[in-house]
């Protein structure tokens, strides 16, 4: 299950982000790839994944840069321009459901590790 911690400021948030393998950033500007591409694309990647979701009205573009700066990957949820609370469900749902299939076809479990930390 998807552990979410407490919201922290930015920069305790942008270190915390160093310790896992694949950092996902919804963007509502990336039109290249989409969030079950990064997944599929990156398996070894997914032991530990970090969702960084953005406030109302998103974040900017200093903030994605830094976080990409990080290796973080921007994906696309769709065409629609999701609200805070309901992005973080969406995307948490599609982590999910990629790496079950991944973990159901090891025949084990899906890892324990697997995260969603708000910032």
């Amino acid at each position: 299950l998807p552990k979410i911690l407490a919201a922290r400021n930015w920069q305790d948030a942008v270190e915390l982000l160093r310790s896992y393998d694949l950092v996902v950033v919804p963007w509502e500007e990336e039109r290249g790839q989409s969030l079950k591409s990064v997944l599929r694309e990156h398996p070894k990647r997914c032991e530990r994944v970090a969702l960084v979701i953005g406030p109302e009205g998103g974040l900017t573009e200093e903030e994605v840069s830094e976080l990409k700066k990080l290796g973080a990957l921007t994906v696309s949820l769709g065409r629609n321009i999701l609200r805070t609370e309901t992005a973080a469900v969406a995307a948490l749902s599609m982590i999910v459901y990629e790496l079950r299939e991944k973990y159901d076809a090891k025949g084990s479990h899906l890892h324990p590790g697997v995260q969603g930390k708000p910032i």
